[in-house]
């Protein structure tokens, strides 16, 4: 199975056995899905919703989903991929409205959540899942109602949640805001950029250049065509662009991926296609900013490579 599929299914806004086969192998009682993304989150245990602190804490994670691409949270896993179930009488004493009525107190009545007990044998044992789906949202990102309980509270008023891979996250750069008050289109945060995941094959995730169009007809685009054929078909696995700063080094190998990556002529030469920026600056009307990178190390990368593929 692959993110894909469930990003599928949240469009869907599937709540059934078919999404719980997506993550449960019901005879050998195992996980498929052996990590969390930015569309799911596992939970060992129900919420407490008479804890006004834990209400909070699942207010967090919902908002987080929410803001980024919606998806869902599921409980009865831990987080060592254990399924030990809920208890099935407790969770079924809650429905939509309860749980809704609860986070509206955090997250105001923008948007609801739907909710569902998914009780089946699994691993020759009858077990329950419990399942929030999160819907995407339809419009500007939604911060937080008011000041969690608890001393220090978990948040304040205003702060906005994203969901950055397989953890919760507060927005604090520049780029996270832009992409909260950005049209609500289904899009994803790689390095310094915001971008549009508007390629045919779902998960498909393609740097967008500093333009809006490619430039150089003339000039790059021959070199485009060489570079593609010393991929596919040259003796070497490594192909080196060189120049001074500015000519279009960068600009040529973004455009070289989206075309390997959308054009019928090439899409299917590739089991797979991995493109990072190595960037650590960017420069603004005003001054030169820090990127955070999104992929620090090598076991980041491997994991990238296991969540996308």
């Amino acid at each position: 199975m692959s993110i894909s599929a469930i990003q599928e299914l949240v469009q869907k806004q599937a709540l059934n056995e078919e999404l719980l086969s997506h993550f449960v192998n019901t005879e050998s009682g195992s996980i498929v899905l052996r990590f969390e993304s930015e569309y799911w989150d596992y939970k060992r245990d129900l919420v407490d919703l008479s804890d006004p602190i834990k209400v909070a804490e699942l207010a967090a994670d919902v908002l987080a989903l929410h803001n980024t691409r919606g998806g869902y949270l599921l409980f009865g896993i831990t987080d060592d991929y254990v399924i030990l179930g809920v208890h099935e009488q407790q969770a079924l004493e809650l429905d939509s409205n309860i749980i809704n009525s609860k986070l509206k107190r955090f997250v105001g009545q923008s948007f609801y959540c739907r909710y569902s007990v998914l009780s089946q044998p699994i691993g020759g044992a009858r077990r329950s899942i419990a399942v929030l789906f999160i819907p995407p949202r339809k419009a500007l990102g939604i911060p937080t109602a008011q000041r969690a309980p608890g001393d220090p509270p978990l948040f304040k008023e205003g702060i906005f949640f994203l969901r950055a891979n397989d953890r919760r996250k507060r927005a604090e750069t520049n780029e996270e805001f832009t992409f909260l008050y950005a049209a609500p289109e289904p899009e994803v945060l790689v390095g310094s950029h915001q971008l549009r995941t508007w390629s045919p094959k779902p998960g498909t995730r393609l740097f967008l250049g500093d333009y809006s169009r490619f430039i150089g007809e003339q000039t790059r685009a021959p070199r485009m065509e060489q570079v593609i054929d010393a991929l596919m078909f040259g003796k070497w696995d490594v192909v080196l662009l060189r120049g001074v700063g500015g000519v279009g080094k960068t600009a040529l190998a973004i455009e070289i991926t989206r075309k390997l990556a959308l054009d019928p002529a090439y899409s299917n030469h590739f089991g797979g296609i991995i493109s990072l920026s190595a960037k650590d600056q960017e420069l603004t009307p005003y001054d030169r900013n820090a990127i955070v990178p999104e992929v620090a190390s090598y076991d980041q990368l491997l994991r990238q490579i296991i969540i996308h593929s």
